[in-house]
């Protein structure tokens, strides 16, 4: 498949801003989902430094490396199949002695926050990515590959990519961010307040729903509430609401054969354009594609 187009700096993740900036050579990429995104990069003989990114990358070695390795780590080196997890904000320089060819999947900070409160049911705060050197992951790896095989620029297997995205996260903070003592947390909502106000919203969504009803469910003014709602999950209060209403469009897209219009009813969209246009910015996708690629229509 030949190599995508780069986009614009500003939306192009930190590491691959990097990488653009060095020898690496890309040789694809795509934007994958909502707040992620992937490449796949070959480099030979180079050093690249990334000074703090704010997003995670998971990065999957797919031949070579094994000259290449981190430069506070200089006697353990890369080799194919390896996988490193780079957490955002963790600088870290790579020096690349020899051919190599990797996989790079880059996550936000807000699609990582809220896999975190809908499977871990924690405070994102309270739980960082770890970081991971050259591990024997043949979870991680055997995903990473059934990605690369996919065509990234093909609408019809968007839902396939998003799948395997969710099984990635999934096991992302399985195995490289979940235990560990939960920490005392200051300055949010209260953990049963911010489960009220998540069910809340979760069984509201074919209604308009304000920051004056949300808050109302905390007991807090609008403005405290917002403030913390946000030191609590990651999101203002209007975008999580959007994205729990496209999570529930998805999965009625998926799993029934309800009329656009009424699934854009029962999301609680103002209408079906106004349905269209939002999800169409999300994934790339319309709703009726969507719905066609996951076999449901």
């Amino acid at each position: 498949m030949a190599a995508t187009g780069r986009r614009d700096e500003a939306d192009e993740p930190a590491v691959a801003r990097a990488l653009t900036q060095s020898h690496a050579r890309q040789l694809r990429a795509g934007q994958l989902g909502d707040g992620v995104s992937a490449a796949v990069w070959r480099n030979a003989d180079d050093r690249v430094s990334y000074e703090a990114p704010a997003h995670h990358t998971l990065s999957l070695y797919l031949a070579g490396g094994l000259g290449t390795y981190r430069s506070d780590r200089p006697t353990l080196h890369g080799a194919p199949e390896r996988i490193c997890i780079l957490p955002a904000g963790a600088p870290s320089s790579w020096i690349v002695d020899g051919d190599l060819a990797f996989l790079h999947v880059y996550i936000s900070p807000t699609r990582f926050a809220a896999a975190v409160l809908e499977w871990l049911d924690r405070e994102p705060r309270a739980c960082s990515l770890h970081d991971a050197l050259y591990a024997e992951d043949a979870v991680l790896a055997a995903l990473g590959r059934r990605l690369l095989a996919l065509d990234w620029d093909e609408p019809a297997l968007r839902v396939a990519a998003d799948e395997l995205l969710q099984a990635m996260l999934a096991t992302l903070l399985k195995r490289y961010a979940a235990g560990g003592a939960w920490p005392l947390l200051r300055g949010g909502l209260a953990t049963a307040v911010r489960r009220r106000v998540l069910d809340y919203v979760d069984s509201h969504l074919d209604a308009p729903l304000g920051l004056c009803e949300l808050a109302a469910q905390a007991c807090l003014s609008e403005f405290h509430f917002a403030r913390m709602f946000r030191v609590s999950t990651g999101f203002a209060p209007h975008a999580w609401v959007l994205a729990r209403r496209l999570r529930r469009a998805r999965q009625l897209l998926g799993a029934s054969q309800l009329p656009l219009a009424e699934v854009a009813l029962a999301c609680g969209f103002a209408s079906q354009a106004h349905f269209g246009n939002v999800f169409r910015r999300a994934h790339g996708l319309s709703p009726g594609q969507w719905r066609q690629a996951a076999g449901a229509g």
